[in-house]
């Protein structure tokens, strides 16, 4: 039986107690909150099969028929479009407190301990391996730390040569999020329609907007690549108020401010005695900011990986059939969608609008799940062929310089089809520093072609 510390009890991290407790394992999650405290104060929606694939049960509600966006580019003239659902699809839909106890009763079921209000400090290495952590400054030793302290990870930084990332994120990596739910005014007239608008502004700041009507309350977002500030929102509260008259004055609930990981994942997942999960790996959708459903896999993904070390091990070698299988199932394909998010953050405003008039984004391109025929169904999937792009961008010849971006997109594409190939088949550190180096190198200089003005 190997003792398994896991720092944060994040989405990820709490799949892969609940798994490998499952396995035998002795396991504790250490958690700086209060068990009470945990999950932001708003609801989600996120793939139910996620929890199939890890092992849980499906809780008793929250399973809702996916909700049809409306997708507004606010610059003259508005331009909208329509995304169509497609038939029988379905997610969970919960409070992330409903999510995070859903969880937390199957790990505690499966022999889980929890340690809460317990902040995680520092990692203890003795040499090249990470053998345990520091918990209010008391040392605890183990034979596996899991990292999942989230976006701005405590442990990352403190082992020397993890060939992660510097902690830092550039500009379009980051989104900065205000989420409240205002009341619904009930005398405002009735918009005749579901609303689920997600809004994208054209007051200079790049970032993105939702309205979300519900029975007696308006789920607003508002998030930008920039800094946001309670300013900003103000502003563009009162904007939305104009186009949205049963937006309410008073917060129901929510209405905090909080950073969103919104670029690819960390290149190398593991070390020895160690494995990131979540938010601290990077496990979102570069586009949208969820990551619930991809961290839930990855920790199913991480407990196999330990299960199949039967000499308990868990060397950064034995480990990486783990990034292996994240990367082959998940990862590339938030690759391709981070190449994207840079295209679209590199236009002019009057560049999108002759892109999305021109037709090369219609509304079945814009449905965000691996089911569909759509662009971003394709991207997900991984089964987009760069030679469908350049057939569109015939579409562009009186516009070069929306030309030369497509072009560079497509190229950007099938260098990654490059990086992919040469990711090591098997670890040693000098093969996995390489990659890591060659993975960083090219997004950080794609990273500067996306604009946050």
């Amino acid at each position: 039986m190997a003792k398994i510390l896991v720092a944060g009890a994040g989405h990820g991290g709490l799949s892969a107690a609940f798994n490998l407790a499952s396995q035998g394992q002795d396991v504790t999650v250490y958690e700086k909150h209060k068990e009470e405290e945990l999950g932001h104060d708003w609801q989600d929606f996120f793939d139910f099969k996620c929890l199939s694939y890890a092992g849980f049960p499906m809780p008793e509600e929250g399973l809702v028929n996916r909700y049809s966006m409306n997708m507004i580019f606010s610059f003259d003239p508005y331009i909208n479009l329509q995304q169509k659902p497609l038939e029988d699809a379905f997610e969970l839909y919960l409070y992330r407190s409903e999510i995070y106890a859903h969880l937390i009763k199957s790990c505690k079921e499966a022999g889980v301990k929890f340690c809460f209000e317990a902040e995680v400090g520092d990692v203890i290495m003795l040499g090249n391996r990470v053998c345990g952590i520091k918990v209010g400054g008391e040392p605890i030793y183990g034979d596996l730390v899991i990292d999942a302290t989230g976006m701005y990870s405590t442990l990352q930084p403190k082992i020397p040569n993890y060939l992660s990332f510097d902690n830092w994120y550039s500009g379009c990596e980051i989104i900065h999020v205000y989420r409240a739910y205002f009341n619904r005014l009930k005398d405002a007239p009735d918009p005749g329609r579901p609303v689920y608008d997600v809004v994208f502004p054209s007051d200079g700041n790049s970032g993105l907007e939702w309205v979300k009507l519900n029975e007696d309350t308006v789920d607003i977002l508002i998030g930008r690549l920039g800094n946001t500030s309670e300013d900003i929102v103000a502003g563009r509260l009162a904007e939305l108020r104009k186009n949205y008259p049963f937006i309410g004055e008073e917060i129901v609930h929510g209405g905090i401010f909080c950073d969103i990981p919104i670029r690819q994942p960390i290149p190398v997942l593991v070390a020895n005695g160690f494995a990131a999960l979540g938010d601290s790996a990077c496990m979102t959708m570069p586009m949208m900011g969820s990551g619930i459903a991809n961290s839930i896999k990855a920790g199913k993904m991480l407990a196999d990986a330990v299960a199949a070390d039967v000499n308990g091990e868990f060397s950064a070698e034995r480990l990486w059939a783990f990034q292996k299988r994240y990367y082959k199932e998940i990862g590339f394909s938030c690759c391709n969608v981070a190449l994207f998010k840079v295209f679209i953050n590199s236009m002019k405003t009057e560049e999108l609008q002759f892109f999305i008039t021109q037709k090369l984004l219609s509304a079945d391109d814009i449905n965000f799940t691996t089911e569909g025929s759509g662009f971003f169904s394709k991207l997900i999937a991984g089964g987009l062929d760069p030679r469908e792009l350049l057939t569109k961008a015939k579409k562009l010849r009186t516009n070069p310089a929306l030309i030369g971006k497509l072009t560079a997109f497509v190229s950007n594409m099938i260098k990654m089809q490059g990086i992919k190939a040469i990711m090591p088949q098997r670890y040693s550190e000098a093969a996995a520093a390489s990659w890591a180096q060659k993975y960083n190198s090219f997004f950080s200089a794609i990273s500067n072609e996306g604009s946050i003005d």
